[in-house]
């Protein structure tokens, strides 16, 4: 891939600690992505990406309060991405009966060294992120239990230099520790008739959250509900006369986790 980009924008405070934007004239992104999947038996499945992202700022202009020069940020790589990343999934189901299965999965993913400032000297160091999963899936349900960021590992996900506007300290947003926690979801559907007034041949899709945390920084614990829709319809009057589709899907997921 090859991106020119003309006037992007980046997120920074200004002096006063309110949220504001500023545009870098012109810059370059240019890399690859490669994503493999394979089935080396029935039971197994395999997946694989990895990517390379470089960049550079090739016009930078003066910016009213930003208190680092042009020439420090003139050449620059663009911040906000790691330069390389790498994904590997494993994916075992065994079935547990004829109507239940077991699926287990085990995701590990690398990020390389990123850069957080338009001047590059704050950067991230790489790391890895290790998920495990084990599901009892059905037709219409699955029971979930998951682990996010098993080895718990400390990272930062986005962070801000006060050198830029004179901030008294720099901001940074920590990663999440270590999670547990075990998820349900239930599928259904129901068929669309022709006095619910959906417009033939679109695809809509809703989707509603609710979030429960306990109190803490960050929460100790959280609880969420899920519900979430999507019809596809299409002129069926000849053969099915009271449906305008085939049917409305729809979805609910409860979800707990604990923050360990």
């Amino acid at each position: 891939f090859f991106t020119d980009y003309t006037d992007q924008q980046f997120f920074l405070f200004d002096q006063t600690g309110t949220q504001a934007n500023i545009n870098v004239p012109k810059s370059e992104l240019w890399g690859g992505e490669l994503e493999v999947t394979a089935l080396p038996t029935d039971s197994l499945q395999v997946d694989f990406a990895i990517g390379y992202t470089d960049s550079e700022i090739k016009e930078y202009e003066d910016v009213q309060g930003v208190l680092v020069p042009p020439e420090e940020i003139l050449g620059s790589k663009v911040p906000g991405a790691p330069v390389w990343s790498l994904n590997l999934g494993l994916e075992h189901t065994a079935a547990v009966s004829n109507s239940l299965d077991l699926v287990s999965r085990l995701d590990y993913e690398h990020r390389a060294k990123t850069y957080w400032t338009l001047d590059n000297l704050d950067t991230q160091a790489a790391y890895d992120l290790v998920n495990l999963s084990f599901s009892l899936e059905r037709d219409k349900w699955a029971a979930r239990l998951f682990v996010r960021n098993l080895l718990d590992e400390e990272y930062i996900e986005w962070f801000f230099a006060a050198r830029f506007i004179g901030l008294p300290a720099d901001i940074a947003w920590p990663s999440a520790p270590r999670q547990v926690g075990l998820e349900f979801t239930y599928r259904y559907k129901r068929r669309v008739r022709n006095d619910q007034k959906f417009n033939y041949g679109n695809y809509l899709r809703s989707r509603r959250r609710v979030r429960l945390s306990a109190p803490g920084d960050p929460p100790s614990m959280g609880v969420e509900l899920i519900g979430e829709g999507h019809a596809t319809t299409t002129d069926r009057s000849a053969y099915l006369p009271r449906y305008s589709g085939s049917a409305t899907h729809r979805r609910w997921k409860l979800s707990a986790q604990k923050f360990l």
